[in-house]
């Protein structure tokens, strides 16, 4: 393209040769095929960027949106709710490429040890915790604009009288907290949990679940396709180093190759980051990785329960009331989504998940029986004739779930969090503010940290 009167007309230059622009040539690595990554290449085409590659450490796209085929249907082992309609991008893009969802998902049975149906009992501390907890968000709110220091949740809650002394209070912490943060209340920081936000944020409270046989990824496979022609993606390329180098970034892979580009955007899992798996050479600034440490990844373990028979309640959701905190508390009734699958999804949050991450299928699955039979012991329950389940916690390229706000971080560490490094750029779930931990976190973390980076080339 050629500059007339020395005035740019494109919309990603960077420089000025001789009347000319040059705006294509500036190589960007984006490490990762995720939500971020794929919403940072679509940011980067939209701005006029050229020369992209994707480098991803598996052989798919999708990151921790990760679908499973159990006896013919398509079940989620990661991402697999969109929280709210109005403005979410994810609700959106849903809409867009025409994925199915579920809305009503909301009825709920719960049974005891003894497998007594408590429900009676489990709602009314169900209303009694979503009163304390807005009581919660009131004090939190204050606790932020007086900049007083951080507790957390569960002495939040203690303060306004929740005590979970009794198996359904337990029961219904974990159906209420624990699933929305992969972690149990004493971790969590109670000035900034807030965990209702992301409906106010998007102004709609309606959460759906995905009923599509393409799966949830299907968005983002989507999203995929819309990137220019010319962007390339290597798959099965797991980072091992990153190395700024005379003004360059290059990027090597555990096989040894190596990758130059003018900037890389990284979009690895907030616990890869805290692993140090990855070396950054030079090493990331002291306030970077004291706030990478200091924010919490959650621990989330999926298994699904395929059964020739559907011998449980006909509702949504099953919920354990058992004496230990969480232990196989949650059970999705996927039937709802798929009616005659006769399929369970057992939902395993914070210690309970990191326990099974050091079993095999085999003793995660005889755990989840031994449950089902204390809440149906009147009933002869037959083995599974199928069982998956996800291995986030174990996997390298994950390391966790997704990510929570302890309290020990601040909000000025959200700054450091999400900084460049030089030409390093950051992106991912856990640097949306209101919304870390979400799919539609993912996407507007790439969306943002791909429109910066265009706009300091053109500045």
């Amino acid at each position: 393209m050629v500059c007339e009167k020395n005035v740019c007309a494109c919309s990603y230059c960077y420089t000025m040769v001789e009347g000319k622009c040059e705006a294509s040539d500036r190589k960007v690595l984006i490490l990762g095929a995720g939500m971020a990554g794929v919403s940072a290449a679509k940011a980067l085409g939209d701005n006029g960027c050229e020369n992209v590659q994707i480098l991803e450490g598996s052989d798919r796209i999708g990151g921790r949106a990760k679908s499973v085929n159990v006896s013919g249907y398509t079940m989620e082992l990661g991402a697999q709710w969109i929280y709210g309609l109005g403005s979410n991008p994810v609700a959106i893009l849903a809409q867009k490429y025409g994925l199915q969802m579920i809305e009503d998902f909301d009825t709920w049975v719960v049974r005891d040890d003894n497998g007594t149906n408590v429900t009676q009992t489990a709602d009314d501390e169900w209303y009694n915790l979503v009163d304390i907890l807005e009581k919660v968000k009131v004090f939190a709110r204050k606790m932020d604009k007086n900049g007083s220091p951080d507790i957390t949740t569960q002495a939040l809650l203690r303060k306004f009288g929740w005590t979970p002394d009794t198996n359904v209070k337990k029961a219904v912490e974990v159906y209420e907290l624990d699933t929305e943060s992969g972690r149990e209340t004493p971790s969590l920081s109670g000035k900034y949990l807030d965990h209702l936000s992301v409906f106010e944020i998007h102004g709609n409270d309606q959460w759906m679940i995905s009923s599509d046989p393409r799966g949830l990824s299907y968005i983002i496979s989507e999203l995929y396709k819309e990137l220019p022609s010319n962007y390339t993606t290597s798959f099965n390329q797991v980072i091992k180093k990153i190395k700024n180098k005379n003004g360059k970034v290059e990027v090597e892979t555990e096989g040894g190759t190596k990758y130059e580009a003018d900037d890389v955007i990284v979009t690895f899992s907030l616990g890869v980051l805290q692993s140090r798996q990855v070396s950054f050479k030079p090493a990331l600034s002291e306030e970077k990785m004291l706030a990478i440490d200091k924010f919490g990844f959650g621990e989330y373990t999926i298994a699904y329960f395929e059964f020739s028979d559907a011998f449980w309640d006909n509702v949504s959701t099953l919920v354990y009331a058992s004496a230990r905190h969480g232990e196989n508390s949650i059970w999705y009734n996927m039937n709802t989504i798929y009616p005659g699958c006769n399929i369970l999804q057992l939902t395993l949050m914070g210690f309970e998940a990191n326990a099974a991450s050091h079993l095999n299928d085999n003793e995660v699955k005889e755990s989840g029986m031994a449950a089902l039979a204390a809440m149906y012991p009147q009933l002869s329950i037959p083995q599974p004739d199928a069982f998956v389940r996800s291995d986030w916690l174990t996997n390298p390229l994950t390391k966790g779930s997704f990510s929570y706000w302890t309290p020990a971080f601040r909000p000025e560490d959200r700054m450091n969090l999400g900084k460049s490094e030089g030409n390093i750029h950051f992106a991912g779930e856990h640097l949306g503010l209101k919304t870390h931990g979400f799919l539609n976190s993912a996407y507007n973390s790439g969306q943002d940290t791909a429109q910066r980076l265009a706009r300091s080339v053109r500045n």
